[in-house]
């Protein structure tokens, strides 16, 4: 090929360099982590037991979340994204939550908490829990988790639900698992064994 001027060297030599620039910087993105998001699997402080403020601060979270699925209470996804970006850890909102959105959302995470209907506006989703009592509280001071368990009338009645909260620096108290998991992965496996209701 004969280049006939150059100016068209020029242009060439410029996406030479352009598509050089972008297959470096395309290499790097799968190397580069988000900063600060905590490593879920090696975070422990054996210098600090839970207190009772702790436990109290957790138990609030806990009434504060069930709440949001009481019967009645009108919701949508702006709502389940809400509750989702204030009680859950970091490292679940950023690496898990963008791909797993919609099975959190779904008839396995949230819709265990929820009752749909059909309207003239098409298809509504409200809270179904009618009752609800958080019946233990279990502590586990080497991995900072407390897991609070919620006996409840919802979907099915006298069922009981489970939330580990575990405190991470610079967070507080997060979700880190559940039992209504949507089938999530990240949110299946928590770190502390759980009693069986």
């Amino acid at each position: 090929m004969k280049i006939e001027n150059k100016n068209q060297g020029l242009i060439i030599l410029g996406f030479l360099v352009l598509f050089v620039a972008i297959v470096t910087v395309a290499s790097y993105l799968p190397f580069v982590g988000v900063k600060n998001a905590p490593n879920q699997e090696t975070y422990t402080n054996h210098d600090e037991q839970i207190n009772a403020t702790d436990t109290k601060a957790v138990t609030n979270k806990t009434y504060n979340f069930f709440a949001t699925f009481k019967d009645g209470v009108p919701l949508n996804e702006n709502v389940f994204t809400d509750l989702t970006y204030q009680h859950f850890n970091n490292d679940f909102l950023v690496n898990t939550l963008p791909n797993e959105k919609d099975k959190l959302f779904g008839i396995y995470g949230y819709g265990k908490l929820t009752h749909s209907f059909t309207t003239m506006e098409g298809l509504q989703e409200e809270g179904g829990i009618s009752s609800f009592e958080i019946v233990d509280v279990q502590k586990d001071n080497v991995n900072r988790t407390i897991t609070t368990y919620v006996r409840m009338d919802a979907l099915e009645l006298n069922e009981v639900h489970w939330i580990e909260w575990r405190d991470i620096p610079e967070e507080g108290w997060k979700i880190n698992a559940v039992s209504f998991d949507g089938n999530i992965e990240a949110l299946s496996v928590p770190i502390s064994p759980k009693q069986q209701f």
